[in-house]
């Protein structure tokens, strides 16, 4: 009996061999689909790195030139001291616990900078944020090496504060980030300190994670 099928198997060899190349595609183009719905379902489940519940987006601008309420004689120093006094009447607000002012660096944005900073010989390429202290209130919150809640090292003048896959990628190449000098790529003394590691941040559900390095602008404190 076993005979027979094989000899029929062999005789219609030809017809068999299209079957087997159909059911070869057909299990590829399944292995893929599930592949990408089990990677995009594990990638949707892991934390963002920050929390927008009752976080809201204030959106700032300068009057254009052809404005009709544009004043001429308004400085670029004289509109960014109007900022700050918006930003601290909106601290002051009841209920409102902290103000971050961020540039171009808000959750969900995907047109931040980008560019290499270096600590001595060793480079790493990463999107740059450029945000106030208050920032990491409410995102990607400062850790220590005891991994303790911090936003001591964010209030320090010239300061960066790197992702935990940032300090990683510096690990990976020999070096110890955490409070090293860093500097901007062509230059040859460094300019900042990294003064602070941040949890894992993401651009948004389905990106996993990016190198990150973060401009802490100084005037608004903790």
């Amino acid at each position: 009996m076993i005979k027979h099928l094989l000899k029929q198997i062999w005789a219609q060899r030809s017809v068999n061999a299209w079957l087997w190349f159909e059911l070869m595609i057909v299990s590829v183009c399944l292995f893929y689909v599930m592949d990408y719905l089990y990677v995009t379902g594990r990638l949707y489940a892991t934390p963002l790195g920050f929390d927008t519940e009752h976080v809201y987006r204030v959106k700032l601008a300068s009057i254009p030139p052809g404005g009709k309420e544009y004043k001429p004689g308004d400085t670029d120093s004289l509109k960014i001291e109007q900022w700050f006094s918006i930003l601290s009447r909106l601290r002051a607000y009841p209920g409102v616990e902290a103000v971050s002012l961020s540039i171009g660096s808000h959750p969900y944005n995907q047109n931040s900078s980008s560019g290499s900073r270096g600590i001595d010989t060793t480079w790493v390429h990463g999107y740059v944020y450029n945000v106030s202290p208050d920032y990491f209130r409410y995102s990607a919150s400062l850790t220590s090496r005891e991994n303790r809640v911090t936003c001591t090292g964010a209030t320090q003048e010239n300061t960066w504060i790197i992702s935990a896959e940032t300090e990683r990628e510096f690990s990976a190449k020999g070096t110890d980030a955490l409070g090293k000098g860093v500097k901007n790529w062509g230059e040859t003394e460094p300019t900042h300190t990294i003064r602070g590691i941040c949890n894992t941040i993401r651009f948004d559900d389905f990106i996993r994670f990016t190198l990150l390095i973060s401009n802490v602008i100084r005037r608004l404190l903790c």
